[in-house]
């Protein structure tokens, strides 16, 4: 019989002496992780959250790892983040390899640094064939932070454009002269994150890693009162469990509740499985 383990992320605010800033939305990403543990262990999920200063890299690292070490073939992994993203631009300084075709490595602002989505594939690689992962991350830039690019624009500049305007919702993003000085002053450990982190390959992935995004790389998530925009819809539109569709119609809803902000992505990275593709959202 399968098992499904589940992590839920929630952090709005941040450590200021890492970011020079602090986020100060640390309600809603709670609210969004408390909202999806309690989607998950309705479905049988065995949850943990990881909230606010206990949402540090390697804290969540360490979370998936030892779920990786339990899960075989079948079994299910589901991960949600909400809270800030961002982005960092590659080139000679910050990325020599250059591994994204976007030019971007989209990241999470967790409490104590940014986790990019290049560490997130070295996760990946280490579940055991044929596992199932669901990611969900409601965050700004968040439409391929499980890493591999699903399509080529000149999305650095549509990003850069993103970050300066003005919106008339609160969005999951730092300000851009917070993230500029973020990857100033960060060249070194940035770089040590990329070589550690290596270049995974697609072939390597013998998981099959199914991304819900709040939203497009180049795009900002919004965020209401209680909730952010994405998990707001997710949640209307699961409906307390009557939802009976799969994945693809899932999102297919969720986008008609928040496309008047933004583009939740699907996105499917390593071993692809159509089986998982077409189950109801969080079957076990």
């Amino acid at each position: 019989m399968a098992k499904g383990i589940s992590i839920h992320i929630g952090i709005g605010d941040t450590d200021r002496a890492a970011y020079n800033w602090s986020a100060g939305m640390q309600s809603q990403g709670n609210q969004d992780a408390l909202d999806m543990s309690a989607i998950a262990s309705a479905a049988g999920f065995r949850t943990s959250m990881l909230l606010g200063t206990k949402a540090t890299t390697s804290a969540v690292k360490r979370e998936i790892e030892q779920a990786s070490s339990e899960l075989v073939e079948d079994d299910i992994l589901l991960v949600t983040y909400a809270g800030h993203g961002g982005f960092i631009p590659e080139g000679p300084q910050n990325d020599p390899d250059r591994d994204e075709d976007d030019g971007i490595d989209e990241s999470w602002l967790l409490y104590d640094r940014e986790l990019i989505d290049d560490e997130l594939w070295k996760l990946w690689a280490q579940l055991a064939c044929g596992v199932r992962v669901l990611l969900i991350s409601d965050s700004c830039y968040s439409g391929t932070v499980d890493r591999l690019p699903s399509w080529n624009t000149q999305s650095q500049v549509m990003a850069q454009d993103a970050a300066t305007s003005r919106t008339r919702v609160a969005v999951r993003t730092p300000p851009a002269a917070v993230q500029r000085d973020y990857v100033r002053c960060n060249r070194a450990l940035l770089q040590q994150i990329k070589r550690e982190a290596g270049q995974i390959k697609r072939d390597e992935i013998g998981a099959t890693v199914l991304l819900l995004a709040a939203c497009q790389d180049y795009e900002l998530a919004g965020v209401g009162s209680t909730n952010g925009f994405f998990t707001a819809a997710l949640k209307d539109v699961w409906n307390g469990g009557s939802f009976s569709g799969d994945y693809h119609s899932f999102l297919d809803q969720i986008v008609q509740r928040v496309k008047r902000w933004q583009t939740p992505n699907y996105k499917v990275d390593g071993r692809r499985n159509l089986t998982f593709e077409r189950q109801r959202p969080f079957t076990i």
